[in-house]
């Protein structure tokens, strides 16, 4: 038996800036019922993390047509990085990119227009590990949606060998800096 190739979906929390869920459905036979798995999973996702009372979910792709507006699928290939130590003025601008893999984690590769800064493996349980400037880190991490294709995210790092710790603000954009900084900018510990 194989798969028919048109009996798949593609949903995407809305809106999708402050909704960090995608999720996908496959059917052998039925395109419907491939949409059904994936809407449920996204409603799933959505109560898991607590915020199905604000969110939505709406169907992006059917089959092999995209059901929504061209905006919707508007991508960014790196977007911008903002690096800084909690408590201090001193920030740094890098530019991140997801590293496209087979698994339900999510990866960032940092750099600037010179060289590769350093890389962060995100879990699915809110866990990560990263090396940044030659130095290793863990942590956790918070989504807070998708931007032109991209998590909108906030990293906390700690190292223990350094004492040193960073937040790493990926996917915002100078508007959220002037309106909200004080607010992304704190340290979070993790629930």
């Amino acid at each position: 038996l194989t798969m028919n190739p048109d009996a798949r979906a593609f949903v995407q929390a809305s809106p999708s800036n402050t909704c960090p869920v995608r999720a996908t459905g496959e059917d052998d036979d039925s395109p419907e019922w491939a949409v059904t798995v994936a809407m449920k999973s996204c409603f799933k996702a959505l109560d898991t993390i607590g915020i199905a009372d604000r969110c939505g979910c709406q169907l992006m792709v059917k089959n092999s047509v995209l059901v929504d507006d061209m905006d919707a699928f508007a991508y960014a290939r790196g977007v911008s990085t903002l690096v800084f130590q909690p408590d201090t003025t001193e920030a740094h601008l890098y530019i991140a990119e997801e590293i496209i893999q087979d698994s339900p984690d999510y990866s960032l590769r940092f750099f600037n227009l010179d060289q590769e800064l350093g890389i962060a493996n995100l879990t699915q349980d809110g866990s990560l590990q990263a090396t940044i400037d030659n130095k290793k880190y863990t942590g956790h991490w918070y989504a807070e949606g998708y931007r032109r294709g991209h998590m909108i995210v906030r990293l906390f790092l700690s190292s223990l060998e350094h004492n040193d710790r960073l937040i790493v603000l990926v996917g915002y954009e100078p508007q959220d800096f002037q309106e909200r900084f004080s607010e992304i900018s704190q340290w979070v510990e993790r629930d």
